[in-house]
């Protein structure tokens, strides 16, 4: 969208070329649906441990049925060889030996999560209650996020403070823990679960790494993508259907109707930490809007237990680093050109860069 009508034919297309594109696009999606080798892996069980644990295994298998393209990486998860990556101790709890705690969920991305039922948190008849806001939700939102008091390679996850003689005491997993001398916590009161081995053993050992394969694209996303299309073009009820066959994976309630809104929440939450939402925002036109913490900030969690065990829930704005507001700038959907290059060979500046 945002670059159709380019003003000039350098930024983007001279006319609208969009419905050309989403359809030539929705070719190619069938014809990879025409191979017969890709399809959702089906949960089997119903009750909610089973399906948390069964979600949760689609991202430790390596090229399942669900998976279109994924980078490989063998067993040794030896990092010296290039075979390894560090997933697992970049995004774990100190508690775990993790390193940075990179890749916090925020408060933004857990409200994406509706209830049991369906409905979004701040819908009516949504049974959701504030003191108690992880129970009854989407059971992927239990498979993806690790929040207070869930449970974690046998370990009680304590992200919560207690007040002990007037003095907030942080809980276990906000506290510097174990031999690792770079641990950090988490900023915003969540760690990441989705993509994180369980059992893993992480050690001291810069080598040590982990093997799981890095999806970049599934069959679920494939039919996300095919349901944008169609109902970009009316096909409303096609796509209706691809977004549910997602939703009876997980034993969410089918969706009786559609909305745009529906389409890009579902993106957000089968998707979650799939690199796909920010190219979503800017292929959309909707980065200025969305990605500025001056207007749209970044929330936490911050948990707080008093003596007599009644606890106070709040949701600390957690932007960025030294009180630093990130934005987009509109600019920023093109990258400026080199001034030496536009000198020499005396070419256009992209739009609102200007040299210092």
């Amino acid at each position: 969208v945002k670059f159709q009508n380019a003003e000039k034919e350098y930024l983007g297309f001279p006319d609208n070329r969009t419905d050309a594109m989403l359809d030539a696009a929705y070719a190619e999606y069938l014809r990879i649906q025409d191979l017969n080798v890709y399809n959702l892996i089906q949960i089997k069980g119903s009750a909610k441990d089973q399906v948390v644990q069964e979600y949760r295994d689609i991202f430790l298998t390596k090229n399942s049925e669900e998976s279109i393209f994924e980078i490989q990486h063998d067993n040794t998860g030896n990092f010296s060889n290039a075979n390894g990556h560090k997933l697992d101790r970049d995004a774990a709890a100190p508690y775990f030996g993790g390193t940075i705690a990179a890749f916090n969920p925020t408060q933004n991305h857990v409200d994406e999560y509706r209830m049991a039922n369906g409905k979004r948190i701040n819908e009516g008849g949504s049974d959701y209650d504030k003191n108690n806001p992880y129970e009854g939700r989407d059971y992927r939102f239990y498979a993806n996020v690790l929040y207070d008091g869930a449970m974690w390679n046998s370990h009680e996850m304590d992200i919560h403070y207690t007040t002990v003689n007037g003095e907030q005491v942080k809980g276990v997993d906000l506290t510097i823990y174990g031999s690792s001398t770079t641990a950090a916590v988490t900023k915003t009161g969540y760690y990441m679960a989705k993509f994180l081995k369980e059992s893993q053993s992480i050690n001291t050992d810069d080598t040590y790494a982990s093997s799981q394969n890095c999806i970049l694209w599934r069959y679920a996303e494939l039919l996300l993508d095919m349901a944008e299309i169609e109902f970009l073009r009316g096909r409303t009820g096609d796509a209706l259907d691809k977004v549910n066959q997602i939703r009876r994976r997980v034993k969410m309630p089918e969706l009786q109707s559609l909305t745009w809104d529906d389409i890009m929440n579902e993106r957000r939450v089968e998707l979650a930490f799939e690199k796909s939402t920010y190219w979503d925002i800017l292929r959309y036109g909707k980065a200025e809007t969305v990605m500025t913490g001056t207007t749209n900030p970044l929330f936490g969690v911050k948990i707080v237990y008093n003596a007599s065990g009644n606890k106070t829930i709040t949701n600390p704005v957690v932007n960025g680093r030294n009180t630093v507001v990130r934005y987009f700038r509109e600019r920023q959907y093109f990258y400026p050109i080199a001034w030496d290059d536009v000198r020499y060979h005396g070419i256009d500046q992209n739009p609102e860069w200007v040299e210092m």
